[in-house]
């Protein structure tokens, strides 16, 4: 049996090597549903519009074909022009940045369209210029010309092959409209007035995006091919990293063309896609001795607009680093964080004295492509004020209000002095080597921390904060009877309370809680585990609870200085 299959651009049929494909129309193409393409002659042959698969080919017996023909008017309807060839298609391949953050690696951007009559086109890839594999389709025409003026960073006009660009909101461009390739740089344009026939002039135009910002400026003839918007209309090509480097050949097959009768686009890829944006923010600090260090902020290809720790696309992060004197480069060398140390001693091999002023460029490397986008400043660095020490305090133990001295080095910027977090009061500051200050009430005992512009430095030993003892034991009542016995012994430094011969647990706190009180102040036991602080006139300040306390366990009562006890 034999399949019959209408006249028409593309038919389709079933692979089978017993059976012949009837076809409509001239052969043009035989791929299959994955997109592959096969050779005739190699996989099948075509006698009289009959498709023949070859057993030995490379089409396994039953793959769905899809069929391109190629109906072929008579003379007649030639002469009426009742038909007439759409001719070749334009094919501009753009090997640029990706244009959007979630387009894959490798890719590459395709735009089409043709004469009056162009109605579409399939696009073939080869390695070889021999075997091609089927790709995509245009149907319908991209928007793009080439520059009429030269292009000044605020406006320019270009022509294009369809009268279909236009003007836009914030809105719209916030959601990418208007995206376009001009030269080799990447803009958006809100603004587009027709002149003349399909000629526009573009204004509102930012410049310089997708990484593209030292790209030169598009002079009169560079190609313009809008990208993104109402009536743009791109197609994409995902390569490998085998590609980078390697000629490529890509025909886009008119839709009344054979593939031999497509002209190749051939094309050196570059790989575009692949390279990383310049780094930002490019700074220099100088320590006291002269050593500098350079810092930088990436970015990154799939996170164009984000300049704060974006995501790393690369295989590891790394970073070429050039050194010049603006004439020849002196240093090259490499490093694998946001920042490059440059050495006094280097400074004096490069340049033979210490450096003021530096020109300096970083680069972020690929794997795939090398250094990416140099970035380059010619930087003065900032003077940093040296790390500060802390030698010594005295004296090592003091009172709320008590002055400290401190010894040390890099303290002439002084800015604060904190213990455990408490500022402290009444700084001074002698000289680069010695300071003071006042003791803040509330302090506890804990390191001292010096903060300067050139950081922080922390005692290695706490500074003790004395607390005064009673000038009088406290007197206590003789407490309010209770269920389960208890000694009261005084002591000099505070009072210990002893549960004698009792199973049961009392619940006391040791988490500082304080109680004001006189110098009369007692525990009282309600006999249900309950331990109560009481005044010297009997009134209650208040129940502790929460951690326990059991048979002969020792608890104090502390003096803490003014009228405020606590529990321990």
């Amino acid at each position: 049996m034999s399949w019959t299959l209408a006249e028409g651009s593309i038919t389709t049929g079933i692979a089978q090597y017993t059976t012949t494909i009837d076809v409509g129309g001239i052969v043009t193409a035989v791929a299959d549903s994955q997109g592959n393409q096969y050779i005739e002659g190699t996989d099948y042959t075509v006698t009289d519009g009959q498709v023949t698969i070859i057993s030995t080919g490379n089409i396994a017996e039953g793959t769905e074909l899809t069929i391109s023909t190629n109906n072929v008017p008579t003379q007649s309807e030639e002469d009426l022009g009742v038909i007439t060839s759409a001719g070749d298609t334009e094919l501009l391949v753009l090997d640029i940045p990706l244009i959007q953050d979630s387009d894959p690696d490798y890719t590459l951007y395709l735009a089409a369209g043709g004469g009056t009559n162009w109605n579409g086109a399939a696009i073939y890839l080869s390695t070889d210029n021999s075997r091609y594999i089927f790709s995509n389709t245009f149907a319908t025409y991209s928007i793009y010309g080439s520059c009429v003026s030269d292009f000044d960073s605020y406006t320019v006009t270009v022509q294009v092959n369809k009268q279909e660009l236009e003007s836009v909101t914030d809105s719209d461009l916030a959601l990418g409209f208007n995206l376009a390739v001009i030269g080799d740089q990447i803009i958006q344009f809100k603004t587009a007035q027709l002149i003349d026939t399909n000629t526009y002039q573009l204004t509102e135009i930012t410049s310089g995006l997708r990484g593209t910002e030292n790209e030169p400026l598009a002079q009169t003839g560079d190609r313009f091919v809008l990208l993104q918007g109402e009536n743009a209309v791109i197609k994409k090509i995902q390569g490998s990293a085998s590609d980078i480097g390697e000629v490529r050949y890509i025909k886009a097959v008119s839709n009344d063309q054979t593939l031999d009768e497509a002209t190749a686009v051939q094309i050196t890829v570059q790989g575009n896609a692949q390279k990383p944006y310049a780094p930002v923010n490019l700074a220099a600090t100088k320590d006291s001795l002269g050593n500098i260090t350079f810092t930088w902020q990436r970015r990154d290809r799939h996170a164009a607009l984000n300049t704060v720790n974006p995501p790393l696309s690369e295989a590891t992060e790394e970073y070429s680093i050039n050194i010049s004197d603006g004439t020849l480069n002196l240093r090259t060398d490499t490093s694998n964080s946001q920042t490059y140390d440059y050495s006094i001693s280097n400074q004096i091999i490069d340049f033979g004295v210490i450096q003021n002023t530096i020109i300096f460029s970083v680069a972020q490397v690929s794997a795939d492509v090398g250094a990416g986008t140099y970035a380059t400043a010619e930087l003065t660095p900032t003077v940093l004020e040296p790390i500060p020490t802390i030698t010594s305090f005295a004296p090592v133990s003091a009172p709320i209000g008590a002055t400290i001295s401190v010894t040390g080095t890099g303290l002439t910027q002084l800015s604060s002095v904190s213990i455990n977090g408490i500022e402290q009061t009444n700084l001074a500051v002698v000289d680069n080597q010695n300071i003071s200050f006042a003791i803040t009430s509330g302090t506890v005992s804990g390191n001292i921390e010096l903060t300067t512009s050139g950081g922080t430095a922390t005692s290695s030993i706490p500074l003790i904060i004395e607390t005064a003892l009673p000038t009088q034991k406290p007197n206590f009542p003789t407490p309010n009877p209770v269920t389960l016995p208890y000694t009261i012994i005084p002591t000099d430094d505070g009072t210990e309370i002893i549960i004698n011969g009792q199973t049961n647990t009392l619940s006391i706190p040791d988490d500082g809680s304080a109680f004001e009180s006189g110098w009369g102040c007692y525990v009282s036991l309600d006999g249900i585990g309950n331990v109560t602080l009481l005044k010297e006139d009997g009134s209650t300040t208040g129940i502790l609870g929460t951690n326990s306390i059991t048979n002969n366990q020792t608890v104090k009562l502390w003096h803490r200085g003014g009228n405020i006890w606590k529990i321990d």
